[in-house]
């Protein structure tokens, strides 16, 4: 669902049309409300259709500083991607501690009950989206948490919440140079991802990169679940 173009208004560093006090009146719905450490997801109609505001104004101080950097970082790498399908098409910023996107009508993939029947189909929309963001010099990061990759009732898939991601020039020195290793962590998230939906299929090669994956993850320091903190083969099934 893409709403209407919103109407022009606002300072250089806004999206058209996107001010406090209109956000503020236009609020439908909550998506997410209340948990101190994340930002709070608006349903925003201004009356051209949906769309979905992601706000930290309402948090303490401190994490109002974080977001502020949050917000920017993020906003920063819709603007680097452009126009890229499988991600929600960026609005702009509402201020220093908000931006608006595209509302997609999608939940968490892991729990998309057509998730093993439509595995290859899904698999497929994910390693393109992951081709494309690295074809542009950008890098996710955290494409393993649950809640960064969306399904849609129709087989849409859709990536989300960029603000961990980095940024590179194509072809710069540190693209050539660090590029690589880090679109590396995309990579293996996918094969995580095949591993949760089709781990029958999976390679000789593609379990050994898992293998060694977890192995890497169990030595980083800000790593919270030291144990198989990604492969999804070693927790018992539900």
């Amino acid at each position: 669902m893409r709403p209407a173009t919103l109407p022009s208004e606002g300072g250089p560093d806004q999206g058209p049309g996107l001010d406090r006090l209109r956000i503020e009146q236009g609020i439908v719905g909550y998506l997410r409300r209340g948990n101190p450490y994340k930002a709070d997801l608006l349903l925003v109609d201004l009356g051209q259709g949906p769309f979905l505001v992601k706000d930290y104004a309402d948090k303490s101080w401190r994490r109002r500083l974080l977001g502020r950097i949050q917000i920017a970082r993020e906003a920063a790498a819709y603007r680097h991607l452009g126009e890229l399908g499988g991600v929600p098409r960026f609005l702009g910023r509402v201020d220093r501690w908000a931006l608006a996107v595209e509302h997609v009508q999608a939940g968490q993939l892991s729990a998309d009950p057509e998730r093993h029947r439509r595995a290859r189909e899904y698999l497929d929309r994910l390693r393109s989206v992951i081709d494309g963001m690295h074809r542009t010099g950008l890098v996710h990061l955290d494409l393993r948490g649950k809640s960064n990759v969306l399904s849609g009732k129709q087989g849409e898939l859709w990536v989300v919440d960029l603000a961990g991601g980095l940024r590179f020039r194509p072809g710069s020195i540190l693209h050539r140079t660090l590029g690589g290793l880090l679109e590396s962590a995309d990579r293996q998230a996918w094969l995580k991802w095949k591993a949760r939906l089709l781990p029958d299929e999976l390679e000789a090669s593609e379990e050994a990169a898992l293998d060694r994956y977890r192995w890497i993850r169990k030595l980083w320091f800000f790593n919270r679940r030291h144990a198989s903190p990604i492969d999804p083969r070693s927790r018992p099934r539900r």
